[in-house]
């Protein structure tokens, strides 16, 4: 069993959330809410294993929010489901301590997967984001880093592994 926090400012995504978790008792919602605080006080008094977190707060910044859960609770995961979708954001969520970055609007499936991989201690990055971390060498092209040195692309095999973590 994960239990499970949901941090969103839109309550239409909330409830998208809650919706793809129906069908999954192993994945119970303990709270959801839109606020920085009251996350806070769930993370401090309820017994969370990971949280799933929008970086678009009213007032306050997501990335203390993931900051704050992880010092309360250190072995709580952090799972970001945003709009966002730089690179930069992506991977500043993770030096805050986020274990996995999901694009708003992705295949409800994928949050399930997202959840499970979070949980069990692997990084999960969704498909359009592990491209643009791909994308982002400044002055190279993305395949420079993962493919051989004369720049050509890696194998298939290669590129889908690091895109779905497996």
């Amino acid at each position: 069993m994960i239990k499970l926090l949901i941090v969103d400012g839109q309550e239409d995504c909330r409830g998208e959330l809650l919706r793809a978790l129906g069908d999954h008792a192993d994945l119970p919602v303990l709270a959801q809410t839109s606020s920085y605080l009251h996350a806070l006080r769930a993370a401090a008094t309820l017994d969370i294993d990971l949280a799933i977190v929008e970086l678009m707060m009213d007032g306050h910044d997501g990335f203390e929010l993931i900051r704050g859960l992880r010092k309360l609770r250190p072995f709580m995961k952090v799972l970001v489901n945003s709009v966002r979708r730089d690179a930069a954001t992506v991977t500043r969520a993770q030096r805050m301590g986020a274990g996995g970055y999901m694009a708003k609007g992705g295949d409800p499936k994928d949050i399930i997967a997202a959840i499970r991989a979070v949980a069990s201690g692997q990084l999960y990055l969704c498909p359009s984001i592990a491209q643009a971390m791909l994308l982002v060498t400044p002055g190279k092209s993305a395949y420079t880093r993962s493919g051989d040195a004369n720049g050509r692309p890696a194998t298939g095999y290669e590129a889908t592994r690091f895109q779905t973590g497996r």
